[in-house]
C-alpha cells in the first residue's frame, strides 16, 4: 500500500485533478506496480523476471499509447484552415 501511496503522490502532488484524470493515474500506477519484478534481476538478459502481471496474464501489460498529441494536431490544423480561409475573404 505504501508503494500506492508514493506513487499516486508523485503523480499528483497537490494537484487538482478531475475524476477520469483520477482513474487513469491510478490505472496507471496499478500496471506500473504489477509490472515490477517480484525478486531479483539476475545478469542474464534472456531471463524474464517474474512479475504479478506476468503471472496473471501470462506477459507484462502496458497502456495504450495516448492520441491527445494527434488530436491536438488535428485541431490545430482545423483551426489554421479556418483563419486561411477567413483571410481570403
Amino acid at each position: 500500500m505504501g508503494l500506492m501511496k508514493n506513487a499516486f503522490r508523485k503523480a499528483i502532488g497537490n494537484e487538482n485533478i478531475t475524476f477520469k484524470q483520477l482513474k487513469e493515474v491510478l490505472l496507471e500506477v496499478e500496471i506500473t506496480l504489477k509490472n515490477r519484478p517480484l525478486g531479483y534481476l539476475d545478469n542474464d538478459i534472456e531471463l524474464q523476471p517474474s512479475t504479478p502481471n506476468g503471472m496473471i496474464h501470462g506477459a507484462n501489460i502496458s497502456l495504450p499509447e495516448d492520441d491527445t498529441d494527434k488530436q491536438d494536431k488535428v485541431k490545430a490544423m482545423v483551426k489554421r484552415a479556418r483563419y486561411l480561409k477567413r483571410c481570403k475573404e
